[in-house]
């Protein structure tokens, strides 16, 4: 899904979008600005996401003024765990810190992803319920 959303594709939509987001309140572009630089911050060292770093760039030169990110939450945080992702929800079930622990880490990134999909979605709809995008 990270990778999906890297894509050139779905990094140009949302470059697109947060131009194009003229309300007074700009949620719409600060919910983008503030997701493309978690994201270009979390996912830099994978080179499958390398479009989150690209559209990050992209919107700093255009002169787009992009927040600090958010402190990623680690797999422990997430799970309630240790680093290992040992304690939490892996240890409550019976599991193993391999295959279990990966399987966690995957569905607490996914969690934190759609959380961000929902924060946009969330300021979409302000948007269309008042201000307008130009």
């Amino acid at each position: 899904f990270r990778e999906m959303v890297a894509g050139e594709s779905w990094m140009r939509r949302l470059v697109d979008l947060a131009r194009k987001d003229g309300s007074d309140k700009a949620l719409v572009r600060n919910s983008i600005l503030q997701l493309v630089a978690n994201w270009a911050d979390w996912y830099s060292d994978e080179p499958s996401c390398e479009g989150f770093v690209e559209g990050y760039d992209m919107l700093d030169r255009e002169g787009f003024h992009l927040p600090r990110a958010h402190a990623k939450l680690s797999t422990a945080d997430a799970e309630g765990g240790d680093e290992n992702g040992l304690g939490g929800a892996t240890a409550a079930l019976g599991g193993s810190s391999s295959g279990a622990a990966a399987d966690a880490k995957l569905a607490a990134e996914l969690e934190v992803m759609q959380e961000d999909v929902d924060r946009l979605k969330n300021a979409l709809s302000v948007s269309e319920g008042g201000d307008e995008m130009s």
